[in-house]
C-alpha cells in the first residue's frame, strides 16, 4: 500500500491503464485519443490539470450517471484503492461533476500527488 506517500503521476497512470486493461480493454486508448484530439493532453494529465475540460468533453457525449461511473468507479478507484482512501470516491466525483476547480485540489491532497 503506498499510504500516506506521494504518487507520481506516472504511477498513477499505471494504476489506471492496468485497472482499465483487465476491466474494460480498448476504453483508456479511446478515451486517450478523445482527450488528445481535444486538448492534446492524455486523460489523466486532463483530469489532474483541467478537471473541467475532461468533465464537459464526457457530458457532450455521456449521461452525469455515465460521466461519475468513468470518473469514480474507472479512473479514481484503482487509484484510491491502492492508498487506501476508497473513502473519498463519492466526495471526489462529487467536487469533479459540481466544482472541478475544488477536484483538483482534492486530488492533489488525497493521493499527495508528486509532479
Amino acid at each position: 500500500m503506498l499510504c500516506c506517500e506521494m504518487v507520481q503521476r506516472s504511477v498513477l497512470k499505471k494504476l489506471v491503464e492496468g485497472h482499465l486493461a483487465t476491466i474494460a480493454p480498448g476504453f483508456m486508448k479511446q478515451l486517450n485519443k478523445l482527450c488528445v484530439d481535444s486538448y492534446r493532453v492524455d486523460c489523466i494529465d486532463l483530469l489532474l490539470d483541467d478537471p473541467q475540460k475532461l468533465r464537459d468533453l464526457l457530458l457532450k457525449y455521456n449521461s452525469p450517471k455515465v460521466v461519475e461511473f468513468i470518473i469514480g468507479k474507472l479512473l479514481l478507484k484503482p487509484v484510491l484503492k491502492k492508498i487506501g482512501r476508497e473513502n473519498m470516491e463519492r466526495i471526489l466525483v462529487r467536487a469533479f461533476m459540481e466544482n472541478p476547480d475544488n477536484f483538483k485540489k482534492l486530488i492533489r491532497d488525497v493521493v499527495m500527488l508528486n509532479q
